[in-house]
């Protein structure tokens, strides 16, 4: 496929429950991702129109665009990256020296598989950083959608860095390999703290209505 999002919904979804190795985790994550960031932005769309809006969301919404925007290439990305990937391991290896062109290949591709959901992350993280904003800026009839956006944030950012994690015993590059476990680490650590926070400012606001 030429990209996740030129099919419609119900085609994706057959798509991903296949016997197809794409789309797959990764970019079914950052599907996610997108959407998350979608109903965030829906809410400071909605939240803007109101009396008295506060001026800064029209701020945050251009940022949170882009990161959509981001977030959607990297869905095509995770499996640009796959198939790069599968493409050097169909590579001949008839003699010593396809084999070890071979290797490089693979290495390289797996390399780039690897960094590809660590650089997504980055950006959903980013996103819960606005969600933290809106969850405050955003109307509090409109609020829970901040919250439902968050979860889809922190779950495509928990699931697309399990990429990371199959990939890792398998990276030739020591030094890579180290730091981007070390930066795996650090993402979901920050995005479950981040998810939290909104998840527990919604929760309040949305309590004092009663």
């Amino acid at each position: 496929m030429d990209s996740v999002w030129n099919s419609n919904l119900n085609d994706l979804l057959n798509e991903v429950a296949s016997d197809r190795p794409t789309p797959g985790g990764g970019s079914v994550s950052m599907v996610a991702a997108a959407l998350g960031a979608g109903l965030i932005i829906m809410a400071l769309e909605v939240s803007a129109k109101k009396k008295n809006a506060p001026p800064e969301i029209s701020d945050r919404l251009k940022e949170l665009r882009e990161l959509m925007a981001a977030l959607k290439t990297a869905a095509d990305a995770d499996i640009a990256v796959f198939n790069a990937y599968m493409a050097a391991r169909n590579l001949p290896q008839e003699t010593p020296e396809e084999k070890a062109i071979r290797e490089e290949m693979m290495a390289l591709a797996l390399r780039d598989a690897t960094a590809a959901p660590i650089e997504a992350a980055e950006n959903i993280l980013k996103a819960l950083e606005i969600g933290e904003q809106a969850a405050v800026l955003s109307h509090i009839g409109i609020v829970s959608d901040v919250g439902a956006g968050a979860a889809l944030l922190e779950g495509a950012l928990r699931a697309g860095l399990l990429s990371v994690d199959i990939n890792f015993p398998w990276l030739k590059d020591k030094d890579f390999a180290d730091s981007a476990l070390r930066r795996r680490g650090e993402l979901a650590a920050e995005g479950k703290k981040r998810a939290q926070a909104i998840a527990d400012a919604v929760g309040k606001r949305l309590s004092s209505r009663g």
